[in-house]
């Protein structure tokens, strides 16, 4: 991994590894989407290499940044791009995406990648940043138990809007919308 940190050539492979593992990503969320809508929007939004692409090399920016930050903080010594090239390469993983659509395995395999994934990001800082496996392991632990917990804060609005609002119409109701007044 350190060879590759310090590859400048890596940087082109590490961009296209992430663009072929969202565009597969994107194919897998258009054919398990179960609402008619959902699936043509996946399908639209997936089949074009170039929106799932940049939204994969645009999210691998900030999650980059996310971790070299903390890296820093926690007494990290590389630099910003050879964790990019890094975790870019270590995203091939993704490409095993399609096995998602395996039935009844589908989530497990998901899930397996997505724990394997965070493997390799905490190797991946150890690596770029010289700093132990614990510290490391926090690194990458931290910003991904905000994101959960962020996910989860959501689901949990949207869940109460949408109990509101079925609430509401059992009662013969609307609910009032703020801004919308």
């Amino acid at each position: 991994m350190a060879e590759m940190a310090a590859d400048s050539k890596a940087t082109g492979m590490a961009v296209l590894i992430i663009l072929i593992g969202w565009a597969i990503a994107g194919f897998v969320g258009a054919v398990v989407a179960i609402n008619p809508f959902t699936f043509l929007a996946s399908l639209v939004f997936g089949a074009l290499f170039g929106v799932v692409g940049l939204y994969g090399v645009v999210g691998l920016f900030i999650w980059t940044g996310i971790l070299h930050i903390l890296a820093r903080i926690f007494g990290g010594v590389g630099d910003y791009i050879g964790l990019f090239r890094t975790l870019g390469v270590g995203s091939v993983l993704q490409w095993l995406m399609f096995l998602a659509l395996v039935p009844f395995f589908g989530a497990i395999i998901q899930t397996a990648i997505a724990i394997w994934s965070l493997v390799i990001a905490v190797v991946a800082v150890k690596v770029v940043h010289k700093l132990p496996t614990g510290k490391s392991a926090a690194v990458v632990i931290i910003p991904t138990v905000i994101l959960l917990i962020l996910v989860l804060a959501m689901m949990m609005a949207i869940f109460a809007l949408v109990g509101l609002s079925i609430f509401a119409a059992l009662q013969g109701q609307t609910v009032p919308m703020p801004g919308l007044a």
